[in-house]
């Protein structure tokens, strides 16, 4: 592997339309998770065919190198670390076979953060 293309994630914001071919290269992305986040997590939907997800900090990932693997048959692939280290997360698409139109998200958690939901309004 020289060099791959590395396509940021910013974090709640999904991907869409990612593709790749069986016996092709990998995708990969990275996003950096700050101090005393917890439960990062990737996840992939949708599309078709079957794309490995592959994540590891500090380092591209690999088919033998990674802290957390997905390999379940189909596009509905989710790793979650539940106390990760503060610092850059790469994660890899692995193209197990043919797959096209696949979401990617990655998300975690800042503590003292509060989520707020949208309030429906009276009428």
């Amino acid at each position: 592997m020289v060099n791959p293309r590395i396509t940021p994630l910013a974090k709640d914001v999904t991907l869409a339309g990612l593709a790749a071919s069986a016996g092709g290269d990998w995708l990969y992305f990275k996003i950096d998770v700050p101090k005393g986040a917890t439960n990062l997590t990737f996840s992939t939907a949708g599309g078709v065919g079957d794309a490995d997800l592959y994540v590891r900090r500090q380092f591209f990932p690999t088919a033998t190198k990674h802290d957390k693997v997905s390999t379940v048959d189909g596009n509905t692939e989710r790793c979650t670390i539940a106390s990760p280290e503060a610092g850059t997360w790469y994660v890899a698409l692995m193209p197990y076979k043919d797959f096209s139109g696949l979401s990617l998200v990655g998300s975690y958690v800042v503590p003292g953060t509060v989520h707020r939901r949208a309030r429906r309004g009276s009428s």
